[in-house]
């Protein structure tokens, strides 16, 4: 079965606090993150997010995700709802790392697997280029409060 990872990592000149409250204060979200410019839903195992993507490139989506685990100011996991697996599905990792006194690294990983992955080359193109640009949303936000 066909495998992806997309992986961004930026460091962050802020507490992992603060790194941590702007990825889960949600109701911010349109006014930094220009990818998922809207999320809602149970940040806790066991709970479902609703997302509305803007990827670089594709048209707006919606998308439910299934949260696996939190960690708080550490990192959060997420899967992607599927009806058929096999075909398509995803994990997404968001983690805060210490880097320093004061500043943090934040890697974003996105794994994809399934028989559809060799057909999704501008899916997958989209989304290495929605990592970068959510990484650094979320630096620029974290360093200017």
């Amino acid at each position: 079965m066909a495998m992806k990872e997309v992986r961004s990592e930026v460091e962050i000149n802020a507490p992992s606090e603060r790194v941590w409250h702007v990825l889960t204060d949600f109701g911010t979200f349109g006014e930094w993150n220009p990818v998922i410019p809207q999320i809602s839903g149970n940040l806790a195992p066991g709970g479902e997010l609703e997302l509305h993507m803007n990827r670089p490139g594709m048209s707006p989506k919606r998308g439910v995700r299934h949260v696996e685990a939190v960690e708080p100011q550490q990192e959060m996991r997420w899967r992607m709802g599927s009806a058929m697996p096999v075909m398509f599905n995803g994990r997404e990792v968001l983690s805060i790392e210490p880097a320093g006194e004061n500043s943090v690294k934040f890697i974003y990983t996105q794994r994809f697997a399934g028989l559809l992955l060799p057909f999704m080359g501008k899916a997958m193109s989209a989304a290495e280029r929605s990592a970068e640009e959510m990484a650094q949303a979320l630096k620029k936000s974290a360093e200017s409060i």
